[in-house]
């Protein structure tokens, strides 16, 4: 968004400069003159030729202008998608990854829940009671209440 207002500050500037004030100035005079004629008032006297380069000039300042712009966008364009592009990798990547880590923990996981179950005590329950009966007589006769 930032990018897109530079370009329109951009363009905005390159159109005022590009806006000569001889665009506002109001029509000439102008005489057809033989060799040796003079001019009746202060003038810049031009052949056929130089008129024809000013003309000429002045009609493709505006196709220069709109060939620049042209290309910015462009240029714009160009980085934009290589951003979209690269944005769009690094996600497919960040997925793939988080895929794969899923995937690993699930089977170790289960690798772990296999070895517990096969090393399991079928007469845990039964260690667990005397565990616990043997640890209340104990704490009992420590503090002096059973006997």
């Amino acid at each position: 968004m930032r990018s897109m207002k530079k370009l329109k500050t951009s363009l905005v500037l390159l159109l005022i400069l590009s806006f000569p004030a001889t665009t506002l100035a109001s029509p000439g005079k102008y005489v057809s003159l033989n060799k040796g004629e003079t001019v009746p008032w202060k003038a810049w006297c031009f052949d056929q030729v130089a008129a024809a380069n000013i003309v000429a000039e002045k009609e493709i300042a505006t196709k220069k202008c709109e060939l620049k712009i042209e290309k910015a966008k462009e240029l714009q364009k160009a980085k934009f998608d290589l951003d979209i592009g690269t944005l769009r990798a690094e996600m497919a990547y960040e997925i793939n990854t988080r895929q794969a880590t899923i995937d690993a923990l699930k089977k170790e996981n289960q690798k772990l829940e296999q070895i517990v179950i096969d090393n399991s005590n079928p007469h845990w329950a039964i260690i667990f009671s005397a565990g616990t009966m043997f640890g209340t007589l104990t704490t009992a006769v420590i503090m002096g209440v059973f006997l």
